[in-house]
């Protein structure tokens, strides 16, 4: 039985995953791809992890239809056309369908017949697929090589050839990348907006949050949707981040810190920068640490803005991600016209409002650009604010494209 893992280097904060056997130790290949091949190229933690869940998958498959990988590779047997279809239609699979064990089998070569044989089937994302297909790719070209040069067996044009064939034709089988605009994420509408922030207000009367951590969980929505941070920014945010005197935030790296317990550690992706709170904001985050966090127990341990409540061992701790998705769930379930709701859909409604009073104030593309970047942490010249400023263009373009059809403004929708 493998499982995967993560663990927290306690000297220094580094968070690493391991894929283990059935003995719980780590694998060897996976594990020495993992450092030479990922940690020693500084990738990120979750990026490790997720390059060991697509291989934790490439084993369960070859184990299912008894193939010794290591074995084959070593005699220049590599994964044939039919292995290769086999195996993509197992990475195609939701976890619940692969826990039914129903292992297509290779003799199945007719391509039509296995994909028929997944239209009952429970799929992930198309992104996901193309996802662990790239990972696998990228372990199989590694390991391949490995294994041959552990053998003393020279890579010949010839050898290299074969291999080359092995990872084109998995690459083949990605899914196009191709966005559709109308499946796009967006933010939440103007109406949308007002009733977020009534249920950011601790009054509201309806509120979907309980007496306990009212304050808490309305103030957590609130930062998300005034600042347009990630949630792995807004997880890792410390006390001593604010200045209340100038009214700003620091939204500041802290991959591996050794004071965050979490072993899954949120993190910010992007770059460092300052941002501005109003002023009724910083207050607001002002109170919430004297009145309400500063009574939690075992908050007083460290630094991190928003902690649990919930008594028993973990009281007081760092709030986990997952808490987090729950307390907007309690949003999602509990206020119509608020189902969409994540963290994620609140950051594009920040980048729709920054788009919407860029035009306001005249600025021209290359200003906002810029000054989006730095707000969102982008690097400048990336080209990520470029898809906000694009949307908010088709968006424009459709409202004048009605009123050229002589729809008028109050009756679009």
């Amino acid at each position: 039985m493998l499982k995967l893992t993560r663990v927290k280097f306690e000297s220094s904060g580094e968070r690493y995953s391991l894929l283990t056997g059935s003995d719980g130790l780590p694998l060897w290949y996976p594990t020495l791809f993992a450092t030479s091949q990922l940690r020693n190229a500084a990738k990120a933690p979750n990026t490790i992890e997720a390059h060991l869940n697509a291989i934790k998958l490439l084993f369960e498959w070859a184990n299912s239809h008894e193939i010794d990988l290591k074995q084959s590779f070593s005699t220049m047997k590599f994964l044939t056309v039919e292995q290769i279809e086999s195996l993509c239609s197992y990475l195609k699979q939701a976890r619940s369908q692969r826990m039914k064990s129903n292992v297509i089998p290779i003799k199945m070569a007719n391509k039509e017949r296995t994909r028929a044989s997944l239209t009952q089937s429970k799929t992930v994302a198309k992104q996901t697929y193309y996802i662990r297909i790239s990972y696998i790719t990228d372990y199989l070209e590694w390991f391949a090589k490995r294994v041959l040069s552990e053998r003393k067996i020279i890579i010949s044009s010839e050898v290299s050839h074969l291999i080359s064939l092995m990872i084109r034709s998995l690459k083949a089988r990605r899914p196009t990348r191709s966005i559709n605009q109308r499946n796009a994420p967006r933010g939440v509408s103007e109406a949308q907006r007002e009733l977020l922030l009534s249920v950011c207000d601790p009054k509201y009367p309806n509120s979907p949050f309980s007496s306990k951590t009212r304050e808490r969980d309305s103030l957590l929505v609130e930062i998300l949707y005034r600042t347009g941070v990630r949630l792995g920014e807004l997880l890792s945010i410390k006390i001593s981040d604010f200045n209340f005197q100038e009214n700003t935030l620091l939204i500041a790296r802290r991959h591996d810190d050794v004071d965050d317990p979490r072993i899954k550690q949120p993190v910010a992706k992007t770059l460092d920068r300052l941002l501005p709170l109003s002023r009724d904001l910083s207050q607001r985050i002002h109170d919430y640490i004297l009145k309400h966090r500063s009574l939690v127990k075992g908050a007083n341990r460290h630094e991190f803005l928003f902690v649990t409540y919930k008594s028993g061992p973990h009281c007081g701790t760092p709030l986990s991600t997952s808490a987090v998705y729950r307390i907007i769930n309690r949003v999602t379930s509990n206020i119509d016209g608020l189902s969409e709701l994540t963290p994620h859909v609140l950051r594009h409604t920040w980048n729709d409002r920054f788009s919407e009073k860029a035009d306001k104030q005249g600025l021209d593309e290359a200003e906002e650009e810029k000054l989006r970047s730095y707000l969102m942490g982008w690097k400048e010249g990336s080209g990520t604010s470029a898809t906000y400023t694009r949307r908010h263009i088709q968006k424009e373009a459709h409202k004048v494209s009605l009123l050229l059809q002589g729809v008028k403004e109050n009756e679009k929708n």
